[in-house]
């Protein structure tokens, strides 16, 4: 009847239910009666999308998760959720930790949260979900299923007398309203942010990683937020909705999680950190072991690149899908704009598209970055940054500040900032042109950065996990490229970069040099007054940066006395940073001092 066995077919009605364990091609040869008239019919079956299995689902609460789910410290089960911290006591972390190790080989889970601040904020700490091989579910000292930390890691981490200790073997993504750093976010705002972290770490004076603020996601709220976290094996997606006003948040980060923790199999759960009595609570949780098939990433015509008048540009997709995308430097969600039809490209902009269609994994986002302008105009032509939102992402403490790329102020001390191109740009050879101002200048200091930080790291002396255009180095006195943030803390700064740097040195320094992997100068730095320039003059400093493709030429001149100071140093910069494109940007760090650091204007070309 068929040309390949099919279950449940029903010969007898003339109708055929199926059941395939599989997306394929049928081909029926219908008889008539008498075995007259046959005739050959192709019909395609869409399977069941089975490749994720479900391991469990909590939908309606945890009322009936006791012995599946283990509270530790201060989580316990309250009515139907998870209470991670409650109210009626500070200083609280609690873990809640499924009880039998999980595949995470690859793997789909979802669950909602919900904080409730109390009037004290912004004294909250946050939440995680971790994946983590402490230790064994038999040792109940502050490990396995009972691996929790003090309040000021989030409850990520283990908490002993001898201090806060980091959780080994682990992987976690944070939602942090604090980041135990008040100072680092704009006093209009709060720091509502998320990042992948590793080993227990970050630790010390944080800033946000990846700021949820721009996508109008805010962990204050106390609305009901829903996460979505997507494994393949190699990239970690995580899709963030606010359930009341449907604002979204995308990002995705390359990871080997069985190399972090040790091992195919893991403890799954949650951990959650206050100072305040704040109620951080679990609503629901599902897990799958794998996923669904992931839909084909978008494609783009024209091709992207630079031209010198407007362009349509087409997003190709597979037919089933509905494409969102965005154009302003955030990773498209299904609240972005859905492609409808050819967008008109008249200015220079980035699209970021992704796929989406159901029983499927979400495709990968696309990225193409249109530069249109006439023949010979720098890729990157910033005269001002009044229209550059949609172009350049800020961080911590930097922003834009009407005309100007702010990076620091004057409001609080132990400032840390950056701000990049939402596109990675070819670096083989360029030139590049900048204007800066540095006023109050009694800080740290700036840098004009190229890098390609891995976005996540199994290596214990990284504890700052960050990467692409949102790489911050978390500290204020590194002028916030290296990790120096303090006392005991490890001087890890951004990996596969280079930097060029403008050192005030806490109010007396004069310096320039050339920096790599966050923290190494080539050579020593050099003191810039003998040539009559000075970086603690206020005045608009012009910085042309030019590379050959074996000597990087940095020439700074002050616009008002003319000064000039020219050096040049010998670098591979594709071999450094690890490829012959990176995001390129600007830093800058404070220290215990203040200053108003920014960027005028800004032109890139190759």
């Amino acid at each position: 009847m068929a040309s390949e066995a099919w279950s449940g077919v029903q010969s007898t009605s003339g109708t055929l239910s199926v059941s395939p364990t599989v997306l394929s091609t049928y081909t029926l040869i219908c008889t008539g009666p008498g075995g007259n008239a046959s005739q050959s019919v192709t019909i395609a079956i869409e399977a069941p999308h089975s490749s994720a299995t479900l391991v469990f689902n909590y939908p309606n609460g945890f009322a009936s998760a006791s012995g599946a789910i283990h509270p530790a410290w201060s989580a316990s089960f309250a009515g139907s959720a998870i209470n991670l911290t409650s109210t009626g006591q500070e200083h609280e972390a609690g873990g809640a930790w499924y009880t039998t190790q999980q595949n995470i080989t690859s793997f789909t889970t979802d669950f909602t949260f919900q904080i409730i601040p109390s009037d004290t904020v912004p004294s909250i700490q946050g939440i995680t979900f971790c994946i983590q091989n402490t230790n064994s579910i038999h040792n109940s000292n502050a490990y396995g299923i009972n691996a929790s930390s003090d309040a000021n890691l989030s409850g990520y981490g283990t908490y002993a007398l001898g201090g806060q200790q980091p959780m080994i073997n682990s992987m976690a993504v944070l939602f942090n309203l604090n980041n135990n750093d008040e100072y680092n976010y704009p006093s209009s705002g709060h720091p509502s942010a998320t990042g992948l972290y590793i080993n227990g770490g970050p630790q010390g004076a944080l800033v946000p990683e990846l700021d949820l603020n721009p996508s109008h996601i805010d962990l204050y709220s106390g609305d009901i937020m829903a996460v979505k976290l997507v494994y393949d094996g190699s990239l970690l997606t995580m899709t963030l909705k606010d359930t009341f006003t449907n604002a979204q948040y995308r990002t995705s980060w390359p990871v080997d999680i069985p190399s972090i923790t040790g091992s195919s199999l893991a403890w799954i759960g949650f951990t959650g950190g206050e100072i305040p009595s704040t109620p951080q609570n679990i609503l629901t949780w599902d897990f799958y072991d794998g996923y669904d098939t992931r839909v084909a990433t978008p494609t783009f015509s024209a091709q992207p690149g630079s031209y010198p008048s407007t362009q349509m540009v087409s997003i190709n997709a597979p037919s089933e899908s509905t494409v969102y995308y965005t154009t302003n430097g955030q990773q498209p969600t299904t609240s972005s704009s859905k492609y409808m039809g050819p967008i008109t490209v008249s200015s220079s902009e980035v699209i970021e598209a992704v796929a989406v269609e159901s029983g499927y994994t979400d495709s990968l986002v696309a990225v193409a970055n249109y530069q249109i302008a006439p023949t010979n105009t720098p890729m990157i032509n910033f005269s001002n940054f009044v229209n550059a939102s949609s172009l350049v992402t800020t961080n911590g403490s930097a922003r834009l500040n009407g005309s100007t790329l702010q990076l620091t102020d004057t409001l609080n001390d132990v400032e840390v900032g950056s701000a990049w191109y939402v596109a990675p740009v070819n670096v083989q050879t360029f030139t590049t042109n900048f204007t800066l101002q540095l006023t109050n200048a009694n800080a740290n200091g700036m840098t004009f950065v190229i890098q390609n930080q891995p976005p996540a790291s199994s290596d214990s002396s990284i504890l700052y996990v960050s990467g692409g255009p949102n790489a911050l180095a978390n500290g204020a006195s590194g002028l916030g490229y290296s990790g120096d943030i303090g006392a005991g803390s490890n001087n890890a700064g951004l990996l596969n970069s280079i930097a060029v740097i403008f050192d005030l040195y806490d109010g007396s320094g004069n310096l320039t040099g050339l920096y790599t992997n966050g923290k190494t100068p080539i050579g020593s730095s050099i003191d810039m007054t003998s040539a009559g320039v000075n970086l603690h003059s206020g005045n608009p400093l012009a910085v042309q940066i030019a590379y050959d493709g074996t000597i990087l030429t940095m020439t700074l001149t002050d616009t008002k006395t003319n000064k000039t100071f020219t050096h040049s140093w010998t670098i591979n910069i594709p071999a450094t940073v690890g490829g012959n494109t990176a995001y390129i940007g600007f830093t800058g760090g404070t220290g215990g001092a203040t200053a108003t650091q920014q960027v005028l204007s800004w032109t890139y070309s190759n």
